[in-house]
């Protein structure tokens, strides 16, 4: 994602040279792409790829040139849901598991495969008697089952997030920890001031995933009384009715259990 400067790209080409050098591995540059932003100018484009050395765009070009290659073959409708489901809904994979892709980019990606799988043959303008949205609807409910890019992109980055929050003690984890959040919990981090663009996508995940977060309350020290909702009622999980706007924000959970009669 091209979120930085010239100077900054420099410096990363440096570290990957280093990195290459102790280790012996290498980055291929001819099967590595660049996927920028729509208010990216063109000038800084170039440098960029020049600069790096990887002269390929990412996001949608990828998948255009495979479908451009499927169009001759004059597929059957199921034919095309099986190479969309297998292949073109896949090739995005590793990228959207890293950062959150610019609406954009999901845009000119759904739009591809849009386009190939109402049309028969590349560059014709075929009605397209269903939205792409309703064709990712699942099947019974009317749809094909394709996948929603941007929901889908969420959810692997909901799934990076969870790494975060379930294996702490792993080199991601604490890396992440040091930087962004070294005095907090995952769940209570903020974007902060200087944050990263692939911290950002780990926090756009995040969103997804306290959707579907359950705690114990254990011993309670992670809950907070009067802000988290720890207490289940008809109304569903919820925190406690404050009579009054004078609180204790940070009053913990466990310094209400009287821990030897355990209530």
């Amino acid at each position: 994602m091209c979120k930085a400067s010239i100077s900054q790209y420099s410096f990363l080409l440096d570290t990957f040279n280093k990195y290459g050098a102790a280790s012996g591995q290498a980055i291929n540059l001819s099967k590595s792409s660049f996927t920028f932003g729509s208010k990216v100018n063109q000038v800084i484009k170039t440098s960029i790829q020049n600069k790096m050395g990887i002269l390929k765009e990412g996001g949608a070009d990828r998948v255009k040139e495979k479908c451009s290659g499927w169009y001759s073959r004059m597929l059957s409708q199921g034919g095309k849901e099986v190479l969309l489901m297998s292949i073109a809904l896949a090739m995005p994979v590793f990228v959207m598991s890293c950062f959150k892709l610019p609406k954009t980019t999901c845009d000119n990606l759904a739009s591809v495969m849009a386009d190939f799988w109402w049309s028969s043959t590349e560059h014709s303008k075929n009605i397209h008697w269903l939205s792409w949205e309703k064709l990712c609807l699942p099947k019974d409910q009317g749809g094909l089952g394709f996948r929603n890019i941007q929901t889908f992109n969420q959810a692997l980055l909901a799934k990076q997030a969870w790494r975060i929050l379930q294996y702490p003690n792993c080199l991601f984890a604490r890396m992440m920890k040091s930087r962004y959040f070294p005095q907090s919990h995952f769940l209570e981090a903020t974007l902060g001031p200087r944050p990263s663009y692939a911290w950002r996508s780990i926090l756009y995940g995040r969103d997804l995933l306290v959707q579907g977060l359950k705690k114990n309350v254990g011993n309670g020290k992670s809950f907070k009384v009067w802000l988290d909702a720890w207490i289940e009622d008809e109304e569903g999980w919820r925190a406690p009715w404050r009579m009054n706007d004078f609180f204790n924000p940070d009053l913990r959970v466990s310094e209400l259990i009287d821990v030897e009669s355990r209530s």
